[in-house]
């Protein structure tokens, strides 16, 4: 009998921990996602960020968010859309030319594009991501491509 409680109680703990890192398994598999995309109408940049309030895309094409010219982050500048999947995305339209970007997290954390392999130091101690454009976005006027 006491055999019995021991293989059921032994059974219960390891389908519980079995439970328990699937669930820590799957909130470590991060979605990947291709970003950036150059679409027809800018690019457009993506970051996973499920539990995040807001994300801002901040790059040299939009004085860091303001921060360039030593003024606290402008979080109206480049906000992101969250899709169902906890994807951050935004499309801006830019210029032929290479540029450097991050994602601004909850108005404090900056972060360097995951999905881009391309990246310089930052000189903070961290990572850029890097962004070439190559072609003109077909369908924007010229006078709302950013420089």
């Amino acid at each position: 009998m006491i055999h019995k409680r021991r293989v059921v109680a032994l059974t219960g703990l390891l389908l519980a921990a079995c439970f328990l890192a699937s669930c820590t398994l799957t909130k470590a598999i991060r979605p990947r996602v291709k970003s950036p995309v150059e679409t027809g109408d800018g690019i457009l940049f993506r970051h996973y960020a499920p539990s995040a309030m807001r994300v801002n895309c901040a790059g040299d094409f939009n004085q860091w968010c303001d921060t360039a010219n030593g003024r606290p982050i402008d979080i109206t500048m480049d906000p992101m859309e969250m899709d169902e999947h906890g994807i951050w995305w935004i499309v801006i339209p830019l210029e032929v030319g290479t540029y450097q970007y991050k994602f601004i997290v909850d108005g404090g954390t900056w972060q360097h594009d995951t999905n881009n392999l391309n990246t310089t130091d930052d000189s903070y101690g961290g990572q850029n991501s890097i962004l070439t454009v190559k072609k003109q976005p077909e369908d924007v006027p010229p006078d709302q491509l950013r420089q």
